[in-house]
């Protein structure tokens, strides 16, 4: 069974990248966020997406569906041709192969300052 990223999750996920992205935070008039996801239907991620624009106006996403069938190669291979996207929606049997090679970006430290509060102990705390 594939465990499903809820909404709120990914459009999370996309906030914490336009913060703390570095490139992503150029003087450029606007930013463009590639991302593959595997899980919510695309009429449903588009909506998302369009409010996420909408209130962050000069970020855009660049949204491509994936499916379960052919998502794992296709990100292997994007990684492989230098070409991968600013955000994916990997299958949590896929994040050890993907984090034992170096590839992923760990958003520990950066996601900091977006606690509710300095009492907050964040998860499992």
């Amino acid at each position: 069974m594939k465990r499903r990223v809820p909404p709120w999750g990914i459009i999370a996920g996309l906030l914490l990248a336009a913060l703390f992205g570095g490139s992503l935070l150029s003087a450029e008039p606007e930013v463009m966020i590639d991302f593959w996801e595997l899980s919510v239907g695309e009429d449903l991620m588009r909506s998302l997406l369009d409010k996420f624009e909408r209130q962050h106006p000069g970020i855009r996403v660049r949204f491509q569906q994936l499916s379960w069938d052919y998502g794992l190669d296709k990100i292997i291979t994007s990684i492989a041709a230098g070409n991968a996207p600013d955000l994916c929606e990997l299958g949590t049997d896929w994040v050890p192969q993907f984090s034992s090679t170096g590839v992923l970006r760990d958003l520990t430290e950066p996601q900091a300052p977006l606690k509710d509060g300095p009492e907050d102990p964040g998860p499992g705390g």
